[in-house]
């Protein structure tokens, strides 16, 4: 009996994944096409930067006119700029959690898939362990 109900289910599961790729597959061209032809093309040439991940930098460059004269610029106006937190023998920062939230959003996957597949943030990271930080804490988190 369980049988007969968990069939048409998957079934019906499965159909919907399809329709979803298939969703997603029209929505990334759609976005890929403006990104292609702006400022922010160059960035999809960078491993982790995705046509999505891409158009949120976009639009907080030009949401910002001027602003973005520098990374520590960027990373203020992301909200992603470090505010010293030391007390005592410790010393930390913190993330700034001002600023847009739209690029502040992008970043952790943006790390995430750079910690993954890039040669330089491995490397980086690895490094930053063997100093006795964590994995988050190598990331900048």
């Amino acid at each position: 009996m369980a049988f007969s109900v968990a069939r048409p289910v998957a079934v019906r599961l499965a159909k919907r994944d399809a329709e979803l790729g298939a969703q997603l597959k029209i929505n990334s061209s759609r976005i890929t096409g403006p990104v292609e032809i702006n400022e922010s093309a160059p960035l999809l040439q960078d491993t982790g930067f995705a046509p999505v991940t891409a158009a949120a930098v976009c639009r907080t460059a030009w949401s910002h006119r001027g602003r973005a004269h520098s990374e520590a610029a960027v990373a203020s106006l992301a909200g992603a700029s470090p505010i010293p937190a030391s007390s005592g023998n410790t010393v930390r920062n913190w993330l700034d959690r001002g600023g847009d939230r739209t690029p502040n959003k992008a970043l952790p996957m943006l790390a995430l898939s750079r910690m993954t597949f890039a040669t330089e943030t491995i490397g980086y990271v690895q490094k930053r362990q063997a100093e006795g930080q964590t994995k988050r804490r190598s990331a900048g988190a």
